[in-house]
């Protein structure tokens, strides 16, 4: 999967983000994450069940939490769910990319890492969506 796949997903969780009550968005985000990860599986080849995608969203712990604090505070809203789906995807892409065998601090890891890339890059700006 080119590095490039993951953006659409994040544009979608910053879209969603654009109106309605503060913390309506939350199940819409998380969606979103979850058809994302479907997605990244099909990509490896795998044909996975929601278990895999609830271990995947509950190891990197606090996504839920973050976005439920933040969605009250709208101009944080667009950059924090395009940021947190991005690493979402990455941890996923790493995921599947390793055969489903990375342990959950490699798994945090990459989170962390992918965390920092997401907040180097302007969320508003379309070059950022142009990979």
């Amino acid at each position: 999967m080119r590095e490039g796949g993951l953006y659409p997903h994040a544009t979608r969780s910053s879209g969603r983000l654009s109106g309605g009550l503060p913390v309506s968005d939350i199940d819409a985000l998380m969606a979103n994450e979850a058809y994302m990860i479907y997605r990244i599986a099909e990509t490896y080849g795998y044909d996975i069940d929601s278990s895999i995608v609830s271990m995947l969203i509950a190891t990197v712990g606090g996504t839920f939490t973050r976005r439920l604090l933040f969605s009250l505070v709208s101009i944080l809203k667009i950059p924090l769910a395009a940021g947190i789906t991005y690493a979402m995807g990455k941890v996923a892409k790493a995921y599947f990319a390793s055969g489903m065998t990375l342990s959950r601090d490699a798994l945090l890891g990459e989170f962390k890492r992918a965390r920092r890339k997401a907040r180097a890059l302007d969320w508003y700006s379309r070059e950022t969506y142009d990979v």
